[in-house]
């Protein structure tokens, strides 16, 4: 989210209006709706979300639907009572069956079968907010863009080893090893691939899916995929943590093993990853460093 208000505005864009958490709390209704009315806005774009990590997915079944549902369905209903003209919407590769009919997946595939285990409740919530923008398009015309991403990070990001997606907390973990001189303890055994996507690169999609007439759902990513393991490497040369000092944990859970996106649409877009994996990890390594206060 915080790219995504960066992008517009280091364009020259100065009629950007950034909400976080402190500004508004989307489950509400009321206080989403008086929020709209007092921006006015025209156009949108919701990254809102309550992500909890592989872990605090399995814990949170409930509470991940419950809230992201209510996030969406008072973000788009708000949106359809202002007028909005077009929502860029971020969704999630969890909405997508496990195991997958094909892969790379394609977009057609969001509602054949049920998701992933680990993600079931995230994955579910996503969808509906899907279903809402399609139902909202055909009864209003709102018009949407329904961004599925893979692994997302970069400055800003949850570093928390509880709630935080894998690359956040692994940077978490680097670390605290570094520092503490202690192991570094990964779910798995390293071998689950993951497409991650670093956030300038991700607003730049953001951007041009809404500039554009790109309309409907997307899948987005890097278009590369590494394992945990060859991510635990890449750390390992950042922080200066030894290899021999991480260790994978087989008893905890992988995940799911790898979810290729098909990317024929964004690619046809004529998106190119800006940063490698080592340069996106870098510039967020020193810029967790730099603001652990």
């Amino acid at each position: 989210g915080s790219a995504v208000v960066e992008h517009p505005h280091a364009k020259g864009f100065w009629r950007v209006v950034g909400v976080t958490r402190y500004d508004c709390d989307l489950r509400d209704f009321g206080a989403t709706a008086r929020l709209f009315e007092q921006a006015q806005p025209s156009y949108v774009f919701h990254a809102a979300a309550c992500v909890y990590g592989i872990g605090g997915n399995m814990k949170n079944q409930g509470k991940s639907f419950l809230e992201n549902t209510l996030i969406n369905t008072a973000v788009i209903d708000a949106a359809k009572q202002v007028g909005v003209k077009k929502i860029v919407a971020m969704g999630t590769n969890a909405v997508y069956p496990w195991p997958p009919a094909t892969t790379p997946i394609p977009e057609s595939e969001i509602f054949n079968g049920r998701p992933h285990s680990s993600e079931s409740a995230y994955g579910h919530a996503k969808r509906g907010m899907l279903a809402m923008l399609e139902a909202y398009k055909d009864s209003y015309g709102l018009d949407y863009v329904y961004l599925v991403s893979g692994n997302l990070y970069g400055p800003c990001d949850k570093f928390n080893p509880e709630t935080g997606h894998v690359l956040p907390t692994m940077i978490w973990k680097f670390y605290q090893a570094s520092i503490l001189d202690k192991p570094v303890e990964l779910w798995g055994d390293g071998s689950p691939q993951r497409d991650f996507l670093y956030s300038k690169d991700l607003a730049r999609i953001v951007s041009e899916a809404m500039a554009t007439n790109m309309s409907g759902e997307i899948n987005i990513g890097n278009g590369t995929t590494w394992s945990i393991r060859q991510v635990a490497e890449k750390l390992s040369a950042i922080s200066g943590v030894s290899l021999d000092r991480v260790k994978f944990d087989p008893a905890k859970p992988n995940g799911r093993m790898c979810c290729t996106l098909d990317l024929s649409r964004i690619k046809a877009a004529g998106f190119k990853p800006e940063y490698t994996l080592e340069a996106g990890l870098l510039e967020t390594w020193d810029w967790y460093k730099a603001n652990l206060k």
